[in-house]
């Protein structure tokens, strides 16, 4: 995830994926003070069903920021 310019104080980003069944990311990842962006893991689930490709999206939150998310298309392994 990213901001369009560094950020001058360390900021926590707050994430909620919308299935968490299907991914699990962190509950938070923080912008250091300095940079435009932060990484986090990805934690795909297997519910073991055979299915299409699933999209899952991710909304990244600061408090009096406007939200950001993205969403990516999970496919299936079974």
């Amino acid at each position: 995830m990213s901001v369009a310019t560094a950020v001058a104080a360390n900021f926590t980003v707050y994430l909620n994926p919308s299935d968490t069944s299907r991914l699990i990311v962190p509950p938070t990842t923080v912008i250091s003070n300095g940079q435009s962006s932060a990484t986090f893991n990805l934690t795909f689930v297997n519910n073991n069903i055979i299915e299409g490709p699933q999209t899952v999206g991710v909304t990244a939150h600061v408090p009096n920021w406007t939200d950001g998310s993205a969403s990516i298309s999970i496919l299936d392994d079974d």
